[in-house]
């Protein structure tokens, strides 16, 4: 499949990824190609990185991201929707970003910040925490790196 949710609604992009995921389970292998990371990351199990026809990478998910990741991604899932904690989050050390779309915050971290328990600390004073989760994730930046050829 090439590039299957370019130009696509949200409710038929998300028919689309839950389809491609009900197939793979049934045991089929499908070829998808997207510049879509989240996409790549929800979908794929193995990863190849092309540039002007070359490979310049492949593997599982994690094994790419071991390799690439700057960055590590904390989604906190809360009781009830807080904005006023960004501004808090924001001012830790490591964190690149952090935002609230309904009751989930999201903060983006450099991989190796010793900031989990802080993120915890201001959260937990205003909000009671549902759930909590802790990823690398795979940014453009760290394949524009691996494009050039430094990683």
């Amino acid at each position: 499949m090439d590039e299957p949710t370019v130009g696509i609604d949200p409710q038929s992009r998300n028919h689309i990824i839950q389809s491609i995921k009900k197939l793979t389970k049934m045991g089929s292998t499908i070829i998808y190609i997207s510049h879509y990371m989240e996409e790549i990351e929800e979908i794929c199990t193995r990863i190849l990185i092309m540039d002007q026809g070359r490979v310049i990478a492949k593997g599982t998910k994690e094994e790419l991201k071991a390799l690439m990741t700057s960055d590590k991604r904390v989604v906190v899932e809360l009781s009830t929707a807080n904005y006023t904690v960004v501004d808090n989050i924001k001012k830790l050390s490591g964190v690149k970003d952090a935002f609230v779309n309904g009751t989930e915050l999201t903060v983006i971290s450099q991989k190796n910040s010793k900031n989990l328990n802080g993120i915890i600390n201001h959260v937990s004073e205003s909000s009671e925490i549902i759930s909590l989760n802790v990823e690398l994730c795979l940014v453009p930046r760290t394949l524009k790196k691996l494009l050039r050829g430094i990683l």
